[in-house]
């Protein structure tokens, strides 16, 4: 009999080579991705006004406010579902998925109520600080796309499945495709409407993606998972008290990432103007990119983490984290090579008028607080796997203190540059604490807070 030749992708065991896999797949979507998202910056420049594409990058900056009221029950569900399928309990999962969804309808209809109500009495112009549009225009655009959003934000919950499942590489096909078809969409309106249309650019970004995940939903739950099928006899409120009592020190997390990743758009839009948050985000979006091939690395290593951790395989935890570190030095020295080219790449990306108005001084920083955070997430991806995420609470707290007086102060030195600088400062306490607690708990001396 003659043995079949192993590769990478078919060494090592189950787990590595289910990771292993769904980064292979991922790279190849991540390449898409990329290239999409460095596409729909010229191509909604050309259709929008520099204030106007600043706006809109505010504006989803807003929206990322309405994903934080799932107040962390997604990723609790990401690691209780893991937990059950795991151990092959059915039951339990489909409790988890049904009561997860419906605690999260009952937040989203309660917001956007609030927010239907509220809407009118807010000066629109003064949020944005611009008088491009009026300020019943700009609510009526704010309403749509929060309205989209909203449906998105539910819909969305059926990519923990694939989590769970440690299939994170069907998450990036999904989320490739909604970004496909929203640069289509942008594409053609840049052919039929040359003029612009801030609504238009906003329906284009929200309902794409919507729609997929609406089609996703069927798929999976009348598919594959159809043991997991969201149903009302499943809904069980006692089970809340496993998805929030994680989920909560996830919901203070991405609170305070909320603040620190989303607010210097607002920092931004108010101490200098719409206009330079297009210029900050040309640079961020340019060196997030060796961000998005980090995460392609760790994205399927979060449940990954949960799997090795209930089976007690330290070891295989410990393995991969040494070669993260290694991969993180190479992330380093590329972000540095980039910095050294970012001038020549805006030039072609964007085109010269634009590039001319980027300081080398921002891509310096966003470089730095890419490295950062790329450090920071090698940990925080095992932590948040192993549900160990109280440390991480507490420094997300004593960051959240230092950020935004951070900020005022470094911006009136650096300029923008010194917001993104605030930002690395408020992430530096993480750099230091998460690699010491999990330095314990590979090696089980992990003892009060650093265990919990």
């Amino acid at each position: 009999m003659i043995e079949k030749k192993q590769n990478i992708f078919t060494r090592g065991s189950a787990r590595s080579i289910a990771v292993k896999r769904n980064i292979g797949y991922a790279i190849l979507l991540k390449c898409v991705s990329i290239g999409i998202s460095l596409l729909v910056v010229p191509l909604t420049l050309g259709y929008l006004a520099e204030e106007e594409y600043g706006i809109w990058l505010t504006l989803s900056s807003m929206l990322a406010w309405i994903g934080f009221f799932d107040i962390g029950l997604t990723n609790g569900l990401r690691n209780k579902l893991t937990e059950a399928l795991v151990v092959n309990d059915k039951e339990r999962a489909r409790i988890y998925v049904s009561t997860t969804f419906i605690l999260l309808i009952g937040i989203i209809i309660f917001v956007l109520l609030i927010f239907i109500c509220g809407y009118k009495l807010i000066n629109w112009c003064s949020v944005f600080n611009t008088s491009t549009l009026s300020s019943q225009a700009l609510g009526q655009i704010v309403l749509i796309t929060v309205v989209f959003f909203g449906l998105q934000f539910i819909l969305k919950t059926v990519t923990t499945v694939y989590f769970a499942a440690q299939r994170a590489a069907i998450v990036d096909a999904i989320n490739t495709l909604g970004s496909f078809f929203s640069l289509g969409i942008i594409y053609l309106l840049t052919q039929i409407n040359p003029s612009g249309s801030l609504l238009c650019a906003a329906i284009t970004f929200l309902a794409p993606p919507a729609s997929v995940y609406a089609a996703v939903y069927f798929i999976t739950f009348y598919g594959k998972y159809r043991y997991l099928l969201p149903s009302i006899k499943k809904i069980n409120l006692k089970y809340t008290k496993d998805l929030i009592g994680l989920g909560f020190n996830f919901f203070i997390i991405q609170f305070v990432a909320l603040v620190l990743f989303t607010t210097s758009n607002f920092i931004i839009t108010q101490l200098f103007g719409p206009a330079e948050v297009t210029i900050y985000n040309i640079a961020y979006k340019y060196f997030s990119i060796a961000a998005m091939g980090f995460t392609i690395i760790l994205t399927p290593l979060w449940n990954a983490y949960t799997d090795a951790y209930v089976q007690g395989d330290f070891g295989w935890i410990r393995s991969v984290l040494r070669k993260l570190m290694f991969v993180w030095g190479i992330c380093v020295i590329c972000t540095a090579v980039m910095v050294i080219a970012s001038p020549w790449v805006y030039r072609i990306w964007v085109g010269e008028k634009v590039a001319s108005s980027v300081p080398l001084s921002v891509s310096i920083a966003c470089a730095v607080y890419i490295s950062i955070t790329n450090w920071n997430s090698i940990t925080s991806y095992l932590l948040n796997g192993v549900g160990k995420v109280q440390l991480q609470l507490y420094n997300s707290l004593i960051a959240l203190l230092v950020f935004i007086p951070l900020a005022l102060y470094l911006s009136k030195i650096f300029g923008v540059s010194g917001i993104v600088y605030a930002i690395c400062g408020a992430l530096l306490i993480g750099s230091i604490l998460q690699p010491i607690q999990s330095y314990k708990i590979i090696n089980q001396h992990a003892k009060g807070i650093w265990n919990k």
